[in-house]
């Protein structure tokens, strides 16, 4: 009898259990709640030639990536390209502060710019000249000194991945010909 009051109690708490994921589920659709889709771009962006000066640039093959994970297929030559995204420049800066002698902290600035453009095969200016920029700070102290340098290059790092991420966003906003 105890063990019949046992299992009983176990089914009564997996039904329990069910009810309130169904439940939540429900509410959750019903709100309008749908996971993030990947980016509808343009059918001018389908194929697209990835001009820069620095082609071997780690951002510039992080962008390659990013590309091609969002279902972009980049090309090797622009007259197989329905498109180009020109990079015209990657510029960034480091500036350290310091006010004081030596136990005194520093402060540390990073800015990254990525300049581009996006034509199509006929030269038709999909988006213009454009910048995206990304800044980031922090500060150490007189022990902290020798970090400056991997924290920066770890900022960097991060920066980077936002500006692709942003560079995605605004070719997704090239509108399509149906539109």
């Amino acid at each position: 009898m105890v063990v019949l009051k046992k299992v009983n109690g176990i089914v009564m708490w997996i039904i329990i259990r069910f009810i309130m994921i169904l439940s939540l589920c429900l509410l959750l659709s019903a709100c309008g709640f749908k996971l993030r889709e990947p980016p509808h771009f343009a059918p001018e962006l389908q194929t697209l030639y990835l001009q820069s000066t620095m082609p071997n640039d780690p951002f510039i093959q992080m962008i390659k990536h990013a590309l091609s994970a969002n279902g972009i297929t980049v090309v090797g030559k622009p007259e197989l390209a329905q498109s180009t995204l020109n990079i015209i420049s990657i510029n960034s800066n480091n500036n350290m502060n310091t006010s004081g002698g030596v136990n005194v902290a520093g402060f540390y600035s990073t800015y990254l710019l990525v300049t581009f453009e996006v034509t199509d095969q006929k030269g038709k200016i999909l988006i213009p000249t454009t910048t995206l920029q990304q800044s980031q700070s922090f500060t150490s102290n007189a022990t902290q000194v020798l970090s400056g340098p991997s924290a920066t290059a770890q900022l960097i790092s991060g920066m980077e991945q936002i500006l692709v991420e942003e560079l995605i966003t605004e070719l997704a906003k090239i509108p399509s010909p149906q539109q």
